[in-house]
């Protein structure tokens, strides 16, 4: 935190500068101003800021400001604070709509990555090779793919084929770890993507579930768990170091794609909408709340451009159908 606070001074320093005032004349709308355009600055670059950032921006700030004006002024310091929060919300909004207009690409537009990046020799492309079948095999997001456990899997078959029953812990609307919320996948010669022999192929290089790390010899039987995380996980920033290596890996391959982390999840869903899925089984499926906004958003984002949106209907002949007379009755007026 010293060398934020550092970095912190030197910027805000320069931001004097600029203007041609001392650091002692920093006002409630100066503070704010500066604040804005070290958010800003930080944001445009290669390494763009988490929301999480902000407090430990504006925490530096202040800290700064509290050693130049002995003692900051509450009102500046408050005024601190609700910039960073604003801004904070801006961000995230931001970002989540990239989130939510994820191109869903299909199965088989996606598949030469999977197979590119499970050819690399390092375990982390594996990995998110493994990690972007899961999701665009079961829905999932990219979250709750990377926290799932071989425990949380379960092999059943029926009368329409095999599956994969998987059980999501603790997803992003369920933060009960007792309660399981559930994942179905297709496997078998069937699927396009059959997520039983992809995971079978990850598992020699699964983490042990003693370390968590990686295991020193994948050849040995006993590498090869039942129980554990079935992938490696550092914290914040995990999907973010997935989408990235697959976006790096389209472009290898000189493929005009750009994959977001509900890519996966937002092909599941417009598939269902296309499919006509009852709503109802797929709030149960994709864990939507009963007040959730997120299937009008999902018909307005993807849908009302696609094939069967209100694009397909206003260009058909029926709906746009030119009247037989051209020109007006005799005698018509208003």
């Amino acid at each position: 935190m010293d060398n934020l606070v550092s970095v912190a001074e030197a910027t805000l320093q320069n931001f004097c500068d600029s203007i041609g005032i001392d650091m002692v004349d920093i006002t409630d709308e100066r503070a704010k101003t500066f604040f804005t355009k070290w958010v800003e600055k930080r944001e445009a670059g290669k390494r763009p800021i988490h929301p999480q950032m902000l407090k430990k921006l504006a925490w530096a700030t202040i800290m700064v400001l509290d050693r130049v004006l002995r003692p900051i002024p509450i009102s500046t310091k408050n005024e601190i604070k609700n910039t960073a929060y604003s801004l904070g919300a801006k961000i995230y909004s931001d970002r989540l709509v990239l989130i939510k207009k994820a191109n869903g690409y299909s199965i088989k537009t996606i598949l030469p990555i999977i197979n590119g990046l499970w050819n690399e020799p390092k375990v982390m492309d594996k990995q998110s090779a493994i990690i972007l079948a899961l999701n665009y095999a079961t829905g999932a997001r990219t979250s709750e793919s990377l926290n799932l456990r071989w425990e949380d899997m379960r092999r059943k078959a029926n009368g329409t084929g095999s599956f994969l029953q998987i059980f999501v812990r603790a997803g992003k609307c369920n933060k009960l770890p007792n309660k399981n919320e559930l994942l179905t996948a297709l496997v078998g010669n069937e699927a396009l993507i059959n997520l039983n022999f992809w995971l079978e192929r990850w598992r020699p290089y699964a983490p042990n579930p003693n370390t968590g790390k990686k295991s020193s010899n994948r050849n040995k039987i006993s590498h090869i768990y039942p129980v554990g995380n079935i992938f490696f996980v550092s914290g914040k920033g995990d999907t973010g170091k997935m989408v990235y290596r697959w976006n790096r890996k389209a472009k290898q391959l000189h493929l005009p794609l750009k994959l977001g982390g509900h890519s996966g999840r937002n092909h599941a869903v417009i598939a269902c909408f296309q499919a006509k899925v009852p709503l109802e089984s797929m709030r149960s499926y994709f864990r939507w709340g009963v007040a959730s906004c997120m299937p009008s958003y999902y018909r307005s984002v993807h849908l009302e451009t696609a094939d069967t949106g209100a694009a397909a209907i206003l260009a058909s002949d029926q709906f746009n159908k030119k009247t037989e007379i051209q020109s007006p009755p005799y005698n018509w007026s208003f």
